[in-house]
C-alpha cells in the first residue's frame, strides 16, 4: 500500500488453492473499507482485507441457480 508514493504496507497472501476468483477484489476492498471505519490502522485493514480475500477464493463455489427448497 502506498500513502503520498512512499510504500507504508505490503501483505501476502496466505497460500490457499484457488477455486473461484470472481469478486476477490470486492472482498478486499469492502473488508479494508470496512475495518478502516471501525478504527483499524492501514496495515491492520489490509491485512484483513488480504486474509478475507484469501478466504474467499478458496471456498467453494456457490451453485447459480442455487437450489430451491421443496
Amino acid at each position: 500500500m502506498r500513502h503520498f508514493g512512499r510504500l507504508t504496507a505490503s501483505v501476502l497472501p496466505p497460500p490457499r488453492s484457488t477455486r473461484e476468483v470472481t469478486g476477490a477484489g470486492d472482498t478486499l476492498a469492502g473488508t479494508f473499507l470496512a475495518l478502516r471505519a471501525y478504527g483499524a490502522t492501514p496495515r491492520e485493514a489490509l491485512t484483513g482485507g488480504v486474509a478475507a480475500a484469501a478466504e474467499y477464493v478458496s471456498a467453494p463455489p456457490l451453485p447459480i441457480p442455487a437450489p430451491r427448497p421443496v
